[in-house]
């Protein structure tokens, strides 16, 4: 994913700016995970994650398949190993993130 949409430290300073007890997201929610949302708050008009491939409309209007860095890859399997359409928080969804540097 090119920088420009998608950094480790854009989205954990838009999870930070949302409160650690505001809804970020779902479990195994392609296009209401965490990662979406901030895909979306970047000003792409859609988008979906799988834990390999973000697929979404850029602000420019252009669709686009990009595969995920590893963090974020690991991010949404961790994410997604929660119960079934479970909320995350963005508290949460920090710790998630922390995670994914010790792996």
């Amino acid at each position: 994913m090119p920088s420009r949409y998608l950094t480790r430290a854009g989205f954990a300073a838009w999870l930070r700016s949302q409160g650690t007890r505001k809804t970020v997201g779902r479990a195994c929610r392609a296009c209401d995970c965490p990662i979406a949302r901030y895909l979306k708050s970047q000003g792409c008009t859609k988008a979906a994650i799988d834990p390999c491939e973000a697929f979404f409309i850029s602000p420019a209007g252009c669709e686009a398949r990009e595969d995920l860095p590893r963090w974020a890859s690991r991010f949404v399997v961790r994410a997604d190993s929660l119960d079934f359409e479970r909320r995350i928080t963005a508290g949460r969804a920090l710790v998630i993130l922390e995670g994914t540097r010790l792996s």
